[in-house]
C-alpha cells in the first residue's frame, strides 16, 4: 500500500512507515526526510543519491516468468535504463513464452527422473523450437522439447 501527500515535508510524515521513498528537487528536504526515516527505523531510497539509499531499484523488464534487472549500483539511472532498453529491443517478445514451455518441459522430465544436463538443453531450446513458440505453437513446442530430451 502506498500513500501520497502532496503537501512540503514536515517531521513526523514517515512515522509508522517501513519504507520510505523521498525524490524532491531540494537536497535539504531530501536529507531531513532521510535522516528522520531513518532514525524511526525505516528504510529509505532517496532518487539520484545513493550515498541515501538503503537499497536501490534496479531498470526491470518482464517477459512472463522471464525478468531482467539491469543496474548501476545507484551510480546512474539513466544508464540502468538505456542499457535495459537494448536488451528489451534484442529481448523476443515471445521470450517468457518459451520459457513457459521449457518450464513445462522441466517438469514433467523431473517426473520422470529424467535429468538433462545444460548442453542438452541448450541443443534442444533451437530455432526450430523457437520457431514453433513465436508461431503460438506452445503444445507442439513442449511435445518436440520432450521428444528431443528424451521425456
Amino acid at each position: 500500500r502506498f500513500t501520497w501527500w502532496p503537501h512540503a515535508y514536515a517531521g513526523g510524515d514517515v512515522t509508522g512507515f517501513f519504507l520510505v521513498m523521498v525524490a524532491t528537487d531540494d537536497g535539504a528536504v531530501n536529507g531531513a526526510v532521510t535522516a528522520e526515516a531513518r532514525a524511526r527505523g525505516a528504510l529509505v531510497n532517496c532518487a539520484d543519491d545513493p550515498g541515501r539509499c538503503d537499497f536501490i531499484l534496479p531498470s526491470v523488464l518482464r517477459r512472463g516468468p522471464v525478468t531482467v534487472a539491469v543496474s548501476t549500483g545507484g551510480a546512474s539511472p539513466i544508464m540502468a535504463r538505456l542499457v535495459r532498453e537494448e536488451i528489451e529491443a534484442l529481448l523476443p517478445d515471445d521470450c517468457g513464452a518459451l520459457a513457459e514451455v521449457v518450464a513445462g518441459a522441466r517438469r514433467v522430465l523431473r517426473a520422470r527422473g529424467v535429468s538433462v544436463g545444460g548442453d542438452g538443453w541448450r541443443d534442444a531450446v533451437d530455432t526450430e523450437l523457437r520457431g514453433l513458440v513465436a508461431a503460438g505453437r506452445a503444445a507442439d513446442a513442449h511435445a518436440r522439447l520432450l521428444e528431443r530430451l528424451g521425456g
